[in-house]
């Protein structure tokens, strides 16, 4: 170090990388060190011996480690709340200085073990941590430090300890303390602390504290720290103690944050603190932080852009070495030092402001992105300072003091901060470093611009960092924003100018352009570089692309054409290269037929011509285009006139091709005589002819006919209908459809007189001239007699449903006479109606209407009145009716119906004729609409069976009538009769007996009634053979067994046994005594008691209980076993009486989760155990991990989306421990990594062009916490403004005519349109080239560009023709009059010049030979008006295409017989304009001549034979073709034309073969089916060697039938009607060659059609039936091909409907409708009696029913019949009773019965009425039978031994509301006599609501007989129980309703005691005979009963008596 020091001083200039040095002087510098401080803490110790103070031993020690492996020593202070650093001076060396009277309370020690105490744990935490981390102490008091190397050995060192009273002290101290002495240096030691950002954020106040000689800080009182030092043994000299420093030992953060300064003793003088002067600044990409050495500056110069700290003293003077150069401590410092990055505290901010910390070993070269670091001299680097100004001290002290220079190292950072910053590079428009070169571009001509340069960026290396080729990055080195394969460029990207002089016509013409890299594009480029490097705003980066013709290839085609009457040409095709314009190209046209050759393209338009010419290369390839004629087809019209009396024509028109000259056309008679019209009917043939040119047409003719075709007339006679009056009537007829005022001629056949019809028609005269002419079509009439009879019957129907005549009358009917008169027709007739019958329906003819046809009878139907009648049979005894029978018959008439067989039936059921109002001899209907009503009254039989007179189930009641009533089940002995027992079983538990039964029983017998109607039974009560109505069962006590408990102890005894009980049977059991243990389930976890089991067993038994299935459930449930001390094989009841106890204990099982290994709630945990505990709520994977998220929604205003969503999401996550058995979950903390929170990093917003968004960035957040809601951020994006720019060019100038400026927000469009502007210069001249503008408007798409919209006008230039020349002066558009006008020089006289040549024929006698040749040569030119500027320009003057004119090469014409001497006059190919008119003369002389005359079969086609003919020109020759042409006909031919001159030819045409033609063709016979041919007969007879009628031509030959038949079947196969046939016959003619005797057939026609049709054929109706076809479709189109088609129609039968309908007559609402469905003449099998009797069920009876008894029969085909049944509400009337009782009790006084109650009733009726449909209920009033409605008063009895207190009651008057009223007379006792007795109280009958009688014993009250509120006249009979032998069947016990009349209501009968017994006259007995005389509903007396039953027998036999008598007399 001092070498290197020394080297300072003797150079110049020097700068040094910061080189990591060796290590070796490492170990001998630490060990010097090491002494010396060794001997400073010696001397403290000597201090602390001398003044006797100690140091309290602290748990608290600070831990320093090292990155050496040697042991190293430090001074610390322990940090507290309150430091002090005490100074103290002392004189004597060897003298102790008494640190106490600084500090009083201070005691010091020298603690040599206090660094040994360490913990060996905490080495590897202390070596890990920052320095700064370490160097921070904790105020825990329990926390401890050691000083420890990297390699794990621990170091001891002196420790300097302080206490601190309170454990969350955070504050450090940095403590002083000097000692002088007159032989030592002062030892300066100062620890500061410093703390960073990771340091425990309550460690934030530093303390620093000085106390001068003879001062002492104030230290709290609590406990003040103690301060210990460690000296040496000796002083340290100061030139030792800086040898021990030169060594240059590294202090890094890694030590103690305590350094040592020295000072000097003159400590007085001022100091200064270090100053910073300069600013780094570092371009990206050339350096990192690495590179700050490079930028500190060296002691001898100070750069501007270096870092530098000098030390100043008071008078400003700098520390300078020894060359006088200002010394940079930080240079010095950084020199050759291993561990710079240890010195300084970095922070960097990146350009958006995230801040990142570096402390500790970060390697310095890896900080090199832009930004700013902030750099900060930690305690280490100004520990490194220090020693570094000692170091000059020791080495320079020839130059100064540093005594003076003694730095203050003050608290603020920013004093030891300077700032580095990374700036982004600079790009420049250069090829070199740094810059962004644009490559030139070409391409050729496409219509637009599509060249895309390629972007080069290049850094200070001159190396490629960016390349950005066709739009995308093709290459992007580290650092740069792009990646590969990013689209960043496009052509909006670019500017392009053109750099042409001339008009860029298309916007992208060929030629160079000026490509600048604009606004939009900078961004773009800018964008994929990043922030590392930016481009420079003042560089334009451009560069010049070439834009290449384009090579075209045209091909002109060849062509053939038709003539069409125009100039034609070929078409242009593009064979090679693309048009990338429109182009309107032509060619060369000709118009008459002929061959062109060499034609070429052309445009018409100057602006493409001009386009094509500039921006391609075209090759072209020539074509030929040739004319041929046109094909035209001239067809007469077929026309078919209706004779009218005039001439008729037909006409002649072109029907295939186009007649573009309109060439005429005209229809001839085709036989050559000329004729064009015909008046007369008949049919001719009509040919076409014209007399115009048709050289440039291929004609065809097409002829026609002309058919005048008859008149068509009618002959109709009129239909008409007269009344019968013995005249003749007839028809006159009416003529229509004559022409001209023709008549006819006809005959109508005559009329008639009598009734009917006739046909009458008209016969026309067919020789008659005027019939002639016409078609005459006659329409028969009908002449129709009529006349109306009356007819009047009257009828009934019988029995039978037949209809009888009763009597009939005739009549007649009235109508007019007046035939002429509208009412002609119209008759009247009268109805003649009778008593008893009602008018039927007309079905017949209409009693008055109109006569439409022969007429008839008018029929008055009167049909008698159908009466009603209904007996009714009606069950008196249930108050109901049995049945109702309907009567129907006709009014008058007898009805056969008898009720004696019904009632005898009745008889026989069990009923007795009560009453029969209907008549013997049946109902006579003589009331005529009044329903006559008849009851029959019946009643049931009753009979009564006794125990010892018993029925037989099934068995008739009556012997005499075996199939009459018989008895029902419950009749018989058995039923009778019961015994009722009790059975007492003793049995052990195992079922075996443990002692013999013990039994008591019963006997009871009881009466029955039988109903002989319906079987219903009514029993009398059981009664003992005692007579009474119960017995008894004696109590009996179960017997004792030893060693057994009985159950139960005793059987209780029953008083009240009576006949309906069961006979039980009792178990008495025996069970040993048992024994009890308990087995307990404890909850070791919770200490609860789970559940504790109860065990018992019999003694000595082993109980089959296990504790195995309890704890697998327990397991199941969560626990876990911990122990069991129950029995494996079961617990032994071997303690009597001793309940045994057994313990079980289990405790929870605990499951951790981590979101590695969650849970799923709901399942099981254990997989085995699936139905074990299950996976609570709480521990799935979402409940163990938890999101945080932010996201940023990146939108336009109208908030739609405008980026794609920036999301940060923060996970944070926590495990669970599950408490199996109560799903109890708890939880560790939430931590996202390690730590509670998270962050969410900063975001800047995405640039999106042609936007701004609201906010650029979005800050980070540093404190995430689980608990935070997610965030949501919305950053808006608003539109920027854009510009754009319409530029109108005219091109034919090249001039700018106007610029328009538009604006609009960003992805808008303008408003703006160009077509007014455009239409402004249209008018005035202009004419539209280009406008690239969009016709919707500028869409600003294009953020920072202006685009550019050119509309390229060109001078509307107009070209007028010498066929369309001007009018100088007058608008050129007339539509725009105002625009303009047309120059001089314009006509057609100023574009037209001709020049002749002429040729004249001459014979050569000079006399004309024929017209003269004349050929002009017209040259035209044509003028181009500039429309803008009105000029006129001129073409050349041209002769078609030409300059010059051509005369034709001219043949001289050929004259018949002459030879001219030139036979052609030549052409000239070069006539100018400006030659002279020629002229040329041509002779002719005279020649020989030849002709030909050829024979033609035009049928074949071929040539039969040619004749040559020679002569003279102007001579005539003698050959004649008739008789060739004789030949050919004899032999089949017929001569077609010969146009060969009869009187011969004439050669009178030259040099030329005339020819002339026969034309013969085949002579054709048609034969028809009519006329047909006989095949080897000769078909002409006269020429019976020529053809004959060849196979094939017969009548058979030429017809053919095709038929359909329709037959008509049942499903059944059987016909249902006549067969339906239609024949269809089809003919054809055949044509026959004669000459080859060949047949060729015309198709086969029906009439002239090729198809026939069958007529649509409508299926016969059958009533009943129905069709599977309605109709048989027709087929209009049957060929003759077609074969026979046989059709069947099937006919269904109909399903026919009907329906019955229930009325109830009572309410007059229809019940229900059925619906019935049937086939046709089928009968239904529905019947009405089920459904009548379910609605008598429901309480209903038939009135009327309609539908036939056997069946509805469906025989009315499609007619609904409908039936009706109507029914009506039975009511029944019942008697209801309410009986008021009087009881009156006999007693004593002191209440003991005496005498038997005496009880009386009064009883109240009313009628009941119940509707049995509806259940409605009315009643009558309360009656009785007591008028006064008064109980009696009633006489005290006589009873021995006693007497009455009273007399007797009171009266007592009583109504329906009253109560029962009871009395008692009370009796004393007389004096007894000797030897009497005391009477037996008398027992009471009770009867309650159930009738059965019980006996009871009532000390203090009468007992009273107990009745319902509403009695009913029902007995109720007592089923028996399942155990009971013999059961009633319970259909036999329901309820009966007595009727009123029969018997008393609510009488039961009462089974009397057996006769037959024995009754002892006790007074028990008087009591039952009491009982038995009275009737237990209405508790009557006996005698009463039977008084009104001989009153009630009295009366029916009057009855009986009265019925006979009136019958009697009713026969």
């Amino acid at each position: 170090m001092r070498n290197r020091l020394n080297r300072l001083g003797l150079e110049s200039k020097s700068h040094y990388k910061l080189y990591k040095s060796g290590r070796r002087w490492v170990a001998a510098s630490i060990t010097v060190f090491s002494v010396g401080i060794g001997l400073t803490f010696n001397q403290v110790e000597q201090v602390k011996a001398a003044t006797g103070t100690g140091v309290d031993t602290a748990d608290n020690s600070a831990s320093v480690s090292s990155d050496m492996a040697e042991p190293s020593n430090a001074v610390v202070l322990k940090s507290a709340s309150t430091a002090t650093a005490t100074k103290t001076a002392t004189q004597d060396a060897k003298a102790a200085t008494d640190v106490t009277a600084a500090t009083q309370d201070t005691k010091a020690t020298t603690d040599s073990t206090g660094a040994t105490s360490a913990s060996s744990n905490r080495q590897s935490t202390a070596a890990t941590k920052p320095a700064a981390e370490v160097g921070t102490a904790s105020s825990s008091a329990d926390s401890s430090a050691s000083i420890s190397s990297t390699d794990g050995s621990s170091a001891s060192a002196p420790s300097v300890t302080s206490k601190s009273t309170d454990k969350e002290a955070t504050s450090a101290s940095a403590t002083k303390t000097a000692t002088t002495s007159a032989d030592t240096d002062v030892l300066n030691t100062e620890t500061t602390s410093s703390s960073v950002a990771n340091d425990l954020t309550d460690a934030t106040t530093a303390s620093q504290t000085r106390t001068e000689t003879g001062k002492t800080a104030s230290i709290p009182t609590a406990e003040a720290p103690t301060i210990t030092t460690a000296v040496t043994s000796r002083a340290l000299p100061l030139t030792g103690a800086l040898a021990s420093r030169s060594a240059n030992t590294p202090v890094t953060k890694s030590t103690v944050q305590a350094v040592s300064a020295i000072t000097s003793e003159a400590e007085t003088k001022p100091t200064v603190s270090l100053v910073t002067t300069g600013t780094v600044s570092m371009d990206y990409g050339e350096a990192s932080l690495a590179d700050l050495e490079s930028h500190i500056s060296s002691p001898d110069e100070t750069p501007a852009n270096d870092v530098a700290y000098y030390i100043q003293d008071a008078a400003g003077n700098y520390l300078e070495d020894v060359n006088g150069n200002k010394v940079n401590l930080l240079y010095a410092l950084f020199l050759d030092s291993a561990d710079v990055n240890d010195y300084v505290d970095v922070v960097y901010t990146d350009e958006h402001g995230q801040v990142t910390k570096y402390s500790g070993d970060t390697d310095f070269s890896t900080l090199d992105q832009i930004g700013s670091y902030s750099v900060t001299i930690n305690a280490a680097g100004k520990a490194g300072m220090s020693r570094v100004m000692q170091d000059y001290n020791a080495y320079d002290t020839s130059t100064s003091d540093l005594d003076d220079f003694v730095p203050t190292f003050s608290t603020g950072a920013s004093d030891y901060t300077f700032t580095i910053n990374i700036v982004p590079v600079k790009i420049t428009a250069t090829t070199g470093k740094n810059g962004l070169i644009i490559l030139r571009p070409s391409q050729l001509y496409t219509g637009s611009l599509t060249m895309l340069p390629v972007v080069t960026v290049k850094n200070a290396t001159k190396q490629n960092i960016l390349q950005i080729s066709n739009g995308e990055i093709g290459d992007a080195k580290p650092g740069v924003a792009g990646k590969v394969g990013q689209r960043v460029l496009t052509l909006a990207d670019f500017t392009y100018t053109y750099q042409g002089t001339e008009t860029n016509l298309t916007g992208a013409d060929t030629g160079k352009y000026a490509i600048t890299l604009n606004d939009a594009g900078r961004k773009a480029v800018q964008a994929a570089l990043g922030s590392n490097y930016i481009l420079d705003d003042a560089a334009v980066f451009t560069t010049t692309g070439a834009v290449q013709a384009a090579g075209l290839g045209l091909t002109i085609a060849n062509d053939t054409v038709i003539y069409n009457g125009k100039p034609q040409g070929t078409t242009v095709a593009i064979t090679a290269g693309t048009a990338y314009d429109h182009f309107d190209f032509t060619t060369t046209t000709d118009t008459n037929v002929g061959t062109y050759d060499d034609l070429t393209y052309a445009l018409a338009d100057p602006t493409q011509a001009a386009i094509l010419a500039k921006n391609y290369t075209v090759t072209t390839t020539d074509g030929t285009l040739v004319i041929t004629p046109a094909d035209l087809t001239v067809t007469v019209k077929d026309d078919n006139p209706v004779y009218d009396g005039r001439a008729h024509g037909t006409t002649a028109t072109v029907t295939s091709g186009t007649n573009y000259d309109q060439l005429a056309f005209t229809a001839v008679a085709a036989d050559g005589s000329g004729a064009t019209t015909y008046t007369t009917v008949g049919t001719y043939a009509m040919t076409g002819t014209t007399a115009a040119d048709t050289s440039n047409y291929k004609i065809s003719y097409v002829n026609g006919t002309l058919t005048i075709d008859p008149a068509k007339a009618t002959i109709t006679i009129p239909n008409k209908i007269y009344w019968s009056d013995g005249t003749q009537k007839n028809l006159a007829a009416v003529v229509t459809g004559t022409v001209n005022g023709e008549t006819l001629k006809y005959r109508v056949t005559n009329g008639m007189s009598a009734v009917g019809t006739k046909t009458i028609t008209a016969t026309p005269d067919a020789d008659d001239s005027v019939n002639k002419n016409y078609t005459i079509s006659v329409i028969p009439g009908t002449l129709t007699i009529g006349d109306i009879a009356v007819k009047y019957l009257y009828e009934h129907v019988d029995a039978n449903g037949e209809t009888q005549v009763d009597a009939s009358e005739t009549g007649t009917a009235t109508h007019a006479t007046d035939t002429t008169a509208t009412d002609y027709l119209t008759y009247t007739t009268a109805a003649k109606p009778k008593t008893g019958y009602a008018l039927a329906p007309n079905t017949g003819l209409a009693y008055n209407g109109t006569l439409t046809d022969q007429g008839g009878t008018v029929t008055y139907r009167y049909l008698a009145k159908t009466e009603t009648a209904i007996v009714t049979y009606f069950d008196q005894t249930d108050n109901k009716v049995i049945k109702t029978d309907p009567l129907h018959g006709a009014y008058g008439t007898t009805d056969a119906y008898r009720t004696a067989d019904t009632i005898a039936a009745y008889e026989n059921a069990g009923y007795d004729l009560v009453s029969d109002d209907y008549p013997t001899a049946g109902v006579v209907y003589d009331q005529d609409d009044i329903v006559q009503k008849y009851q029959v009254t019946l009643v049931h039989k009753f009979v009564t069976r006794t125990p010892d007179n018993p029925g037989t189930p099934g068995e008739p009641i009556d012997p005499d009538n075996p199939n009459g009533p018989t008895y029902p089940v419950g009749t018989d002995f058995e039923d009778l009769t019961e015994q009722v027992s009790q059975t007492i079983q003793y049995l052990y538990k195992d079922g075996r007996t443990a002692k013999p039964n013990n039994v008591q029983a019963v006997n009871f017998s009881r009466n029955v009634t039988v109903d002989e109607v319906n079987g219903t039974v009514v029993y009398t009560d059981w009664l003992t053979d005692d007579g009474t109505m119960t017995g008894r069962f004696e109590a009996v006590d179960s017997p004792s067994i030893t060693g057994y408990t009985a159950d139960p102890t005793s059987v209780a005894g029953r008083d009240t046994v009576s006949g309906t009980d069961l006979s039980p049977d009792v178990q008495v059991y025996y069970q040993a005594n048992p024994e009890k243990a308990t087995v307990t389930y404890e909850d070791t976890t919770t200490g609860a008691v789970l559940t504790t089991d109860p065990i018992t067993g019999d003694y000595q038994t082993v109980s089959n209980y296990r504790t195995a299935d309890r704890i697998a459930q327990y397991l199941n449930m969560g626990y876990e076993l911990v122990s069991d001390d129950y029995p494996t094989s079961g617990a032994v009841f071997d303690k009597d009486g001793s309940t045994q106890a057994y313990t079980v204990k289990l405790q929870h099982k605990l499951l951790p989760l981590t979101p590695e290994n969650p849970g799923t709630p709901g399942e099981p945990i254990d997989p085995d155990n699936p139905n074990g505990p299950t996976y609570p709520a709480g521990t799935a994977v979402q409940d163990l991990i938890k999101q945080v998220g932010q996201t940023i929604h990146y939108q336009y205003q109208d908030k739609s989306t405008a980026a794609d969503a920036n999301m940060q999401t923060i996970t944070f996550k926590r495990s669970v421990t599950v408490d199996e058995v109560n799903n109890k979950l708890t939880y560790t903390d939430w931590l996202t990594g390690t730590a509670t929170t998270g962050r969410y990093m900063p975001v800047d917003s995405p640039e999106i062009k042609g936007y701004v968004a609201d906010s650029t960035r979005i800050a980070g957040n540093d404190e995430v916490h689980n608990a935070d809601a997610d965030t949501n951020i919305v950053v808006t994006y608003q539109a920027k403004p854009e510009n754009a720019t319409v530029t109108y060019v005219d091109v034919t100038t090249g001039k700018t005519l106007a610029i328009k400026s538009l604006t609009g927000d960003y992805q808008t469009t303008s408003s703006y349109r160009t077509a007014e502007t455009i239409a402004s210069y249209v008018k005035n001249g202009y004419q539209l080239v280009r406008d690239n503008y969009p016709t919707s408007g500028a869409v600003f798409d294009v953020d920072n560009f202006a685009k550019t919209y050119t509309v390229t006008l060109k001078h509307k230039l107009v070209t007028v023709t010498p066929e369309n020349p001007g009018t100088p002066g007058q608008p050129i558009d007339p539509d725009n009059p105002d625009g303009p006008k047309y120059p001089v020089g314009t006509t057609a006289q100023d574009l037209t010049k001709q020049v002749s040549q002429t040729i004249k024929y001459r014979y050569q006698n000079g006399a004309s030979a024929g017209t003269d040749n004349v050929q002009l040569i017209t040259f035209n030119r044509d003028a181009t008006i500039d429309e803008v500027e009105p000029t006129a320009v001129y073409t050349d003057w041209l002769n078609g295409t030409s300059a010059t004119g051509r005369y034709t090469t001219v043949m001289s014409p050929v004259i018949t017989g002459y030879t001219a001497d030139k036979t052609q006059v030549a052409g000239r190919d070069s006539v100018a304009n400006t030659d002279s008119d020629t002229q040329v003369v041509v002779t002719y002389a005279a020649k020989p001549e030849k002709a030909t005359v050829t024979y033609v079969d035009v049928t074949t086609g071929k040539t039969l034979v040619t004749a040559n003919l020679t002569g003279d020109y102007r001579t005539q020759s003698n050959y004649r073709t008739a008789e060739t042409i004789a030949g050919y006909v004899k032999n089949g031919y017929e001569l077609v034309r010969d146009n060969y001159p009869v009187s011969g030819m004439l050669f009178d045409v030259d040099d030329f073969a005339k020819t002339y033609t026969v034309t013969l063709k085949h002579k054709l016979v048609t034969v028809t089916p009519g006329n047909p041919g006989t095949p080897g007969q000769p078909i002409d007879p006269d020429n019976p060697d020529g053809p004959k009628y060849p196979v094939g031509t017969t009548a058979q030959d030429l017809t053919k039938q095709v038929s359909q038949t329709i037959k008509y079947r049942y499903q059944n196969g059987a016909s249902a009607g006549t067969d339906s046939v239609q024949l269809i016959t089809f003919n054809r003619d055949a044509t026959i060659d004669e000459v080859e005797p060949t047949v060729v057939y015309t198709d086969w026609l029906d009439g002239t059609s090729a198809t026939g049709r069958y007529t649509t054929v409508t299926s016969p109706v059958i009533i009943g039936y129905t069709a599977d076809r309605a109709r048989v479709t027709g087929n209009d189109a049957v060929t003759s091909a077609a074969q026979p088609t046989n059709i069947i129609v099937t006919y269904a039968i109909n399903a026919e409907k009907a329906t019955v309908t229930y009325v109830d007559v009572t309410t007059d609402k229809t019940l229900a409708t059925v619906s019935l469905t049937g086939d046709y003449q089928t009968s239904s099998d529905y019947r009405t009696a089920n459904t009548i009797a379910d609605y008598s069920n429901q309480g209903y009876v038939l009135v009327r029913d309609s539908y036939p008894v056997s069946g509805a029969i469906f025989n009315d085909d499609g007619v609904v019949h409908s039936y009706l049944v109507q029914l009506a509400h039975v009511t029944t009337a019942t008697t209801e009773t309410k009986t008021i009782t009087q009881t009156v009790h006999y007693q004593s006084t002191t209440g003991t019965q005496l005498h038997d109650d005496t009880v009386r009733a009064m009883t109240f009726t009313r009628t009941k009425r119940v509707d049995q449909v509806t259940g409605d209920v009315t009643y009558s009033n309360w009656s009785t039978n007591q008028a006064d409605h008064t109980f009696e008063r009633v006489a005290a009895f006589s009873i021995p031994g006693y007497h009455a207190v009273v007399t007797g009651t009171q009266a007592v008057m009583v109504t329906p509301a009253s109560v029962d009223d009871v009395q008692t007379i009370r009796y004393v006792t007389d004096r007894l006599s000797t030897g009497e007795t005391p009477k037996t109280p008398v027992k009471t009958v009770t009867v309650n609501k159930s009738d059965k009688i019980k006996t009871t014993d009532t000390p203090d009250k009468v007992a009273t007989v107990k009745t319902p509120d509403k009695a009913q006249t029902v007995a109720t009979t007592t089923a028996k129980q399942a155990s009971v032998k013999r059961s009633v069947d319970l259909k036999q016990a329901q309820a009966v309703e007595q009727p009123a009349q029969t018997r008393p209501a609510n009488v039961k009968t009462v089974k009397l005691a057996k006769t037959t017994k024995s009754v002892k006259p006790t007074a028990a007995h008087q009591s039952a005979t009491h009982k038995q005389a009275t009737l237990p509903q209405t508790n009557d007396n006996r005698q009463a009963s039977v008084a009104a039953e001989l009153l009630g027998l009295t009366a029916a036999t009057l009855l009986v008596g009265v019925s006979a008598i009136l019958k009697k007399r009713h026969n």
